[in-house]
């Protein structure tokens, strides 16, 4: 640590109290930037940048790097964390840019790390984006289930759910290896213009017609694509929480990975020849995921339903693994 000063605060407004936090511990410099980083984003880009190199006991690097996204008036927001981890005395290191969805990825402080994302929103249509790349020797675990996903195809929020995993005395395994995954969600819910509806309450003998008058349209559409892959190995001595497999993988490599996409129109009223028709309820979705191998393992869901009828189909081949413990 120490402190320097290159260039004038006339040059530049505030740049000595940049410098003078040179001599600040890093938890204080730390916090700091961050706290700065996401509050003021009005229309900007900001970050918080973090970087240590420790000879003092042998040799430890430890970074962190956070951005946070507001442009367009709020209409393009997004943020994205980066923590890298370099620590041979501990037998420890990582690369994690972005993390899981169900917040089990830690950076060095402790501090959940979620996906990268970027949202886009313009009048009625919003659209997310997440991204995540892990390497590592401390990587939690295979991806989880995205929770869209698992909304959708009615898969119990509870699969591979770490937390609960903890109770019994049993711990989830790290494994040494990378994990990746990308995703993108969308909702349209548009409501513009009128159409004429027919009140047929009021039609008599004498008067066989009915009295028209104007709804409002609408339409809501939700939707999204995305995979996650992993590819992990783990210590000798874990064990398939499901099967009670142990040793598993091959030589305790093991590679999994799920790829889906879905459609839901919810429910809808447009207008056809300047009347109203309504838009029938409609779902589809396909989920495959695998995870090989000893045990191995594969799943294809097929999700199909339009006015009223309904086709869900569910294969399972081999034996499940779940997730990988200590």
């Amino acid at each position: 640590m120490g402190r320097g000063e290159f260039v004038s605060d006339d040059l530049f407004p505030g740049i000595s109290d940049r410098l003078d936090k040179l001599s600040q511990i890093k938890e204080v410099v730390d916090a700091d930037d961050l706290s700065s980083a996401q509050e003021n984003q009005a229309d900007k880009i900001t970050a918080a940048v973090y970087l240590e190199l420790n000879f003092l006991d042998g040799f430890v690097m430890q970074g962190s790097f956070g951005a946070f996204m507001n442009a367009s008036q709020g209409r393009i927001v997004g943020q994205g964390n980066i923590d890298l981890l370099i620590d041979p005395g501990k037998n420890k290191w990582h690369l994690y840019i972005g993390g899981y969805s169900d917040g089990t990825v830690v950076d060095s402080e402790g501090k959940k790390l979620p996906p990268i994302n970027a949202t886009i929103s313009c009048g009625s249509f919003n659209i997310t984006a997440n991204v995540y790349f892990l390497t590592g020797n401390d990587i939690p675990g295979a991806p989880p289930i995205d929770p869209f996903v698992a909304a959708f195809f009615n898969i119990s929020p509870n699969v591979n759910n770490r937390e609960i995993l903890k109770i019994g005395g049993r711990s989830p395994a790290a494994g040494t290896g990378f994990a990746l995954g990308a995703s993108a969600h969308f909702d349209i819910n548009a409501g513009e213009g009128t159409c004429k509806t027919a009140d047929w309450s009021a039609a008599q003998w004498w008067r066989p017609w009915p009295n028209f008058y104007n709804s409002p349209t609408f339409v809501q559409v939700s939707g999204g694509v995305g995979f996650d892959i992993s590819l992990l190995k783990y210590a000798p001595q874990t064990v398939c929480e499901l099967s009670g497999t142990s040793p598993h993988g091959i030589k305790g490599w093991r590679a999994g990975g799920s790829l889906w996409a879905y459609l839901d129109i919810k429910q809808g009223r447009w207008r056809l020849l300047g009347c109203c028709a309504p838009i029938p309820r409609f779902s589809a979705g396909i989920l495959l995921h695998g995870d090989v191998p000893n045990p191995s393992y594969f799943r294809a869901i097929l999700k199909f339903s339009i006015v009223g009828i309904n086709v869900n189909l569910n294969s399972n081949i081999g034996s499940q693994c779940g997730s990988v413990l200590n």
